[in-house]
């Protein structure tokens, strides 16, 4: 997190070596996203899901017979957030 491979003792600033490099990228120096907050589509556990009420049915529905029909209206339902 902020830190840059050149940095030295002398002059660390904000760390030393390279944080949070999971995948091991070379030559990976730093990254900015910017991007707005949001969730598509939108966790089940988030309050005011607008259509929590379909899709637990759907969900009840697919795990007491599953099939591909009742995948598509579950999928539909999760999409339609």
């Amino acid at each position: 997190m902020g830190r840059h491979p050149s940095d030295t003792l002398a002059d660390a600033q904000s760390g030393l070596g390279v944080g949070h490099n999971t995948l091991g990228l070379p030559h990976v120096e730093k990254t900015v996203l910017r991007a707005p907050l949001v969730q598509f589509p939108t966790p089940l556990w988030y309050p005011g899901h607008r259509s929590l009420h379909r899709l637990a049915k759907r969900f009840v529905e697919f795990e007491a017979n599953p099939g591909i029909p009742r995948l598509l209206k579950l999928s539909s339902a999760a999409l339609s957030a």
